[in-house]
């Protein structure tokens, strides 16, 4: 059985490979999402960012601090210079609309 960290991090490499996936922004943006703001990603099941549907849906979850850590230390090693930063947003919407208009 995959523990919640793994079965985030292949959500997110899957994501970040999607054409129109999210992470594929964030990743080039520099930026990582705060932990709250991932787990409510992934409660979702659903990138609602990827138009085409190229990605497929996930059992909705959530990540313990150490199961983000260990997700936020796998994004970092593929992207050496990210921060972890809320963006002064107060919500996953408000984050990624920060993401997208940078």
């Amino acid at each position: 059985m995959f523990s919640n960290a793994t079965r985030a991090i292949s959500i997110l490499d899957a994501n970040r490979r999607t054409r129109h996936g999210i992470f594929r922004f964030i990743g080039a943006m520099g930026y990582f999402p705060p932990h709250a703001f991932l787990n409510t990603f992934l409660a979702k099941g659903h990138d609602l960012c990827d138009q085409d549907g190229e990605m497929a849906s996930w059992m909705p979850f959530q990540l313990t601090p150490a199961e983000y850590d260990a997700v936020a230390t796998w994004w970092v090693s593929l992207h050496p210079k990210t921060v972890v930063d809320d963006l002064s947003a107060e919500d996953w919407q408000e984050w990624v609309q920060a993401i997208i208009e940078d």
